[in-house]
């Protein structure tokens, strides 16, 4: 069997989404201190908004979600967070004596499951398993998610954005024309 170096690295950059369940607190340890923001339409499901020319603005409202790098005591996860969590999160590092650098720990839970992940932040320590060019692996991971080409090895951020637009505006008219074809 023939295995295509494309599939080879995306199966690399595949990490789970970081779910909590409900009623459960749990720690996680952020593993980068970027996040990567995309805005994102609901239509029944999460669809990337390509930004000019996309088919669901006017339509459908854009919210932005935000992607981070995580780690329980087992293994490096996708965050996913609205906007509000994250301000959220902001305002209680600048509360307290913490700031969001790699090596923060926090508790996350989520009361109910229509309610927002809630995540307060614990304590900094140096990061448990240091992660290696950690801006590609999120950007990579989440690319992967959403269905879009991964970086280019050296690849600028700015350079690659506008490389996955036309992914994405691809996907959104495949989803627009899914949801048109249900109604």
């Amino acid at each position: 069997m023939v295995v295509s170096h494309d599939r080879d690295q995306r199966i690399r950059w595949a990490l789970p989404l970081y779910h909590t369940l409900v009623g459960a607190v749990a720690e996680i340890e952020f593993a980068c201190d970027e996040w990567l923001w995309i805005p994102m339409h609901w239509a029944g499901k999460q669809v990337p908004c390509p930004g000019d020319d996309c088919p669901f603005c006017g339509v459908y409202s854009s919210r932005l979600r935000g992607f981070s790098l995580v780690r329980d005591e087992k293994r490096l996860f996708l965050l996913e967070l609205s906007a509000a969590s994250e301000a959220r999160l902001r305002g209680l590092l600048a509360c307290s004596d913490l700031e969001f650098v790699a090596g923060l720990r926090c508790e996350v839970s989520r009361k109910h499951m229509r309610r927002p992940v809630v995540i307060d932040p614990v304590s900094i320590t140096a990061p448990a398993r240091p992660v290696q060019f950690a801006s590609e692996v999120l950007s990579n991971s989440v690319a992967v998610l959403l269905g879009w080409p991964t970086r280019l090895v050296s690849e600028p951020m700015e350079s690659w954005a506008t490389r996955v637009e036309s992914y994405a505006q691809r996907h959104a008219e495949v989803a627009l024309r899914a949801i048109e074809a249900k109604a």
